[in-house]
């Protein structure tokens, strides 16, 4: 391997000696020389890997999280209807976030993104507006003003021309938000990815090495056809002297042999010759410029820049192992959907700011608002156990869970309401997998084999609905509860609190009008909810230095409250 990897930045060094590759110095330049390598990928390696970046991270779902249910709603309904009815354009959050990692990674790496076209959008009773049309510009075409002498941050000027006359936001009611995620903030021009990672170096080490093969090739295709006269020892001893003229004409009857049978069809061609002439055909050794070994060491160097780096394991004193690590190229991705997360939340902060005057209530700011997004799926593989557990354990939520699994959670949640509505789960419970015999579960089950059978097991299932809806019956019917009879799961809670749900139960159970199921399913949230209340109310005031005794007293007093305003609803 070393000499391999020796061989080739030999190779490199030469060519960036002679001037046959060389990376430009301008950011315009560089752009130039990235859009030809991936217009032109002749390694079969930079697209591909680019391009999974590309779609791995648009793949994630954006989302916007408040504590104000107003504000959420109205945004993410923004999401769902940027660039709606721009033709060309497809509509939604999803097909920018791919602009944005094309120039992220396989354009300029300047990524520059155009606000405008504000328009007023209503959820519920409120109408706040909202950029509709957003678009990135090819960052190879943008061009900086900057003060030099007396430079501040923030203070750059941008322009889609070289002159200068085509200033960027054109106009008053348009923005730009700039993202240069391979620069320093004081940076005039960024970095292109391609770049700033050696790909686009090891490219043209690459495609040198390629072209020079070629140019062998090319010349040595025309194999050489050597008719030989005589032999070695007959011409050592001076038994033979051919002329050149006798040569010549030798080659000459023979391409006039050839050509004559190319022009006869259905002739065998037949040629007498003495006892010391024969036809060999030469072929050069074209190994050492198809030397695996030397694109070998440029496809590591690529696939290094890409983030999958080359790293040797020693599985014993005498073997190792090339292994690649692609933890980097995750990590990037990752940073890139980061990264757009940053832009939105600048967007976010445009619609804030034209908004605020009109809407202090929701925009206010003790409003909280975060971005948020489903995890990546090339980051599920190594860690769907972790997630397992953790949705077993109760700290991941369902719907996290069900991203992860790449399931719609509100189209999930719509399912399952119309299974437990249609019986299909009670259908289709589980089959017992463990015989616990030290609880005295019996594992034996009847398997209907013949039509009496069968209809006897159908009389048996129906017998045991019955008697559960009968159960059932009966445990509404003793309803409400008590403070001697309550379910167990309260058992827990101090007894103030136990009365605070079983009071809340039966006040909502007795003054809902309808069938005792759908008593039932009023009474359990509302309760719930009173509790979870009462129980949080009475920790924040003892965190804050309060009494128990006076932190109970509070906590009822803002519970029957809570109950006024729920009597009201």
């Amino acid at each position: 391997m070393a000499s391999g990897l020796s061989l080739y930045q030999k190779f490199l060094d030469y060519m960036f000696e002679t001037g046959s590759i060389s990376i430009p110095e301008e950011f315009h330049e560089r752009c130039i020389k990235v859009k030809e390598m991936v217009d032109n990928d002749i390694t079969g390696t930079i697209n591909t890997i680019v391009n999974y970046a590309i779609n791995s991270a648009s793949e994630t779902v954006y989302a916007v999280e408040s504590d104000n249910e107003t504000v959420e709603k109205i945004l993410n309904l923004w999401l769902s209807q940027i660039n709606f009815m721009v033709n060309g354009i497809p509509t939604g959050i999803h097909e920018l976030t791919k602009e944005y990692y094309k120039e992220r990674w396989s354009g300029s790496s300047l990524c520059l993104l155009r606000v405008s076209t504000w328009k007023n959008i209503t959820a519920g009773n409120v109408t706040i507006s909202v950029p509709t049309v957003l678009w990135f510009v090819n960052g190879a075409s943008v061009y900086v003003d900057r003060n030099d002498k007396n430079y501040k941050l923030g203070e750059d000027k941008y322009f889609l021309d070289k002159e200068l006359k085509k200033p960027v936001p054109s106009k008053a009611s348009e923005n730009i938000v700039v993202n240069k995620p391979f620069g320093r903030w004081f940076d005039k021009y960024p970095v292109p990815y391609l770049v700033k990672n050696g790909v686009l170096k090891n490219f043209l080490g690459i495609k040198a090495v390629q072209e020079k093969s070629d140019e062998v090739i090319t010349k040595v295709l025309p194999y050489l056809f050597v008719i030989t006269k005589g032999t070695e020892k007959l011409f050592l001893d001076g038994k033979v002297d051919y002329k050149d003229s006798d040569l010549a004409t030798l080659v000459d009857n023979f391409k006039l042999a050839l050509e004559t049978y190319k022009s006869e069809k259905d002739h065998t061609p037949t040629n007498a010759v003495p006892f010391d002439q024969k036809y060999d055909h030469l072929i050069p050794d074209l190994s050492k410029i198809l030397s695996e070994e030397l694109y070998r060491q440029g496809y590591r160097a690529l696939l290094s820049g890409l983030g999958f780096v080359d790293v040797i394991q020693g599985v014993s004193s005498t073997r190792k192992e090339s292994v690649l690590n692609p933890k980097p190229f995750i990590s990037e991705v990752n940073a890139g959907v980061d990264g757009f997360k940053t832009v939105l939340l600048e967007i976010i902060n445009l619609i804030i700011a034209n908004n605020k005057d009109g809407h202090k209530k929701i925009f206010s700011d003790n409003v909280e608002l975060k971005i948020t997004n489903s995890p990546l799926k090339i980051n599920v593989e190594e860690i769907i156990d972790q997630l397992r557990s953790g949705f077993v354990y109760g700290v991941v939520s369902i719907r996290t869970y069900q991203e992860v699994l790449g399931v719609d959670p509100d189209k999930e949640l719509q399912r399952l309401r119309k299974e437990w509505e249609t019986g299909m789960r009670d259908t289709c419970y589980p089959h017992m997998i463990q015989n616990q015999e030290d609880k005295g579960i019996d594992t034996k089950q009847t398997v209907p084999v013949s039509k009496k059978q069968i209809e006897k097991q159908s009389e048996k299932t129906k017998k045991r609905k019955n008697t559960e809806e009968a159960k059932t019956k009966d445990n509404l019917i003793k309803a409400p509860y008590t403070l001697k009879n309550y379910p167990d799961y309260l058992k827990k809670y101090p007894e103030h609190a136990r009365k605070i749900w079983i009071t809340t139960w039966n006040n909502v159970y007795n003054t809902t009008p309808g069938t005792p199921a759908e008593k039932e399913k009023k009474a359990y949230p509302i309760a719930w909810n009173a509790l979870n209340r009462y129980m949080e109310k009475i920790k924040k005031l003892t965190t804050e230095g309060m009494v128990e005794e006076k932190a109970i007293e509070a906590a009822i007093a803002d519970y029957e409250k809570y109950m006024q305003k729920q009597e009201t609803k």
